[in-house]
């Protein structure tokens, strides 16, 4: 680490060792984000004494960020960690305070909560999956570029020094500044804004490298009687593919066909082969398009 940089630590969990993990690192060249589901943390030896009225709730939980509203490297992130890649250094979460949806960051990712439903994405890369349309409150991210508002999408936005890099795979995101929609980018479009100059690319594809990086830290699908034209969407929407059925028929065999199992620990091609198999259906990934039954 050179005399410039500071490592980037993220905690899980803010109880009694995730609480002084943080505290610990008061001191350290570090910057530290304590994820928890809850707002606060509880000392959970006492809790029978609330239960029988010698103590108020109050005393015994306490909030997190009044923890270390002194602490000027921590910050707390009220979420549900998902899973994490230790290779591509990536955090999933969800369950967000606004109810929008899930948020995958790499480690390399400083932000900050402002409010239910507000971001300040202040390095790194961000991918937001809203589940669609009308699921939450929009969330407002901040970045050097503006505030980017989304409808109903799917979308990243990287932010690197000055330069704010904002990708749509469905949907549609608005980029504000002062209030004031500055711009629109829709399905398809990338905006690259480094100060004034801004640089477009239209006609992107939804899938690719420059997605896979979110797909690889989607939480593992339980598949234990779940249908396979369930399965066949999600792996669909995670990736950014079409899905074609062969006909109307095979489509709602599908709805019938219920899988068994765990495909946790495969990636996206040996999941679609071991289903294609045990199901007897068969499935073709070509150029973006997940083709079900015979071509």
């Amino acid at each position: 680490m050179n005399g410039s940089a500071a490592h980037r630590v993220v905690v899980v969990g803010g109880g009694f060792a995730g609480v002084q993990a943080v505290r610990g690192l008061a001191d350290a060249p570090a910057e530290v984000t304590l994820v928890d589901r809850q707002n606060y943390t509880l000392f959970q030896p006492l809790v029978y004494q609330v239960a029988t009225g010698a103590l108020s709730p109050a005393e015994i939980a306490v909030p997190l960020r009044r923890i270390f509203r002194r602490q000027r490297n921590a910050r707390v992130v009220l979420a549900e960690v998902k899973g994490f890649d230790l290779d591509a250094r990536e955090v999933v979460l969800d369950d967000l305070p606004n109810g929008a949806g899930q948020m995958r960051l790499g480690y390399d990712t400083r932000l900050r909560f402002d409010g239910r439903d507000q971001v300040t994405l202040l390095q790194g890369s961000l991918y937001v999956d809203s589940g669609g349309l009308g699921i939450g409150p929009p969330l407002t991210i901040h970045t050097p570029a503006g505030e980017v508002r989304h409808i109903g999408t799917q979308f990243q936005i990287r932010v690197s020094g000055n330069a704010t890099d904002i990708r749509v795979r469905e949907g549609r995101v608005a980029l504000q500044r002062g209030g004031v929609v500055a711009r629109t980018i829709a399905a398809g479009d990338a905006l690259e804004v480094r100060g004034s100059e801004e640089r477009w690319q239209h006609g992107l594809p939804s899938f690719g490298a420059e997605w896979e990086w979110s797909a690889s830290l989607a939480p593992p699908l339980a598949i234990e009687d779940r249908p396979l034209a369930e399965f066949l969407a999600w792996m669909a929407r995670e990736h950014g593919w079409q899905l074609h059925f062969d006909d109307e028929a095979l489509q709602r065999q599908a709805q019938g066909i219920h899988l068994h199992g765990s495909l946790e620990g495969l990636d996206a091609d040996a999941m679609l082969e071991r289903v294609a198999l045990v199901t007897g259906v068969p499935l073709d990934l070509d150029e973006g398009v997940l083709w079900v039954g015979k071509r």
